[in-house]
């Protein structure tokens, strides 16, 4: 059986790592990341930020 992810949650992305590890989840005000690869910070706020507009943008 695959073993659960360890979660790290935050209220804001500042409070996590700069970097990002494959092996964590991290819950960000109930936005999930869990990255394949390893990801800065930067990056995964503004991945999730182009998915809620395009999420918005959707009929």
């Amino acid at each position: 059986m695959a073993q659960k992810p360890r979660v790290v949650r935050a209220e804001s992305w500042s409070e996590l790592p700069e970097v990002l590890e494959p092996s964590v989840m991290y819950d960000v005000n109930g936005v999930i990341i869990r990255p394949k690869t390893r990801l800065a910070r930067d990056e995964a706020s503004a991945i999730a930020r182009g998915v809620k507009e395009m999420a918005r943008k959707q009929p």
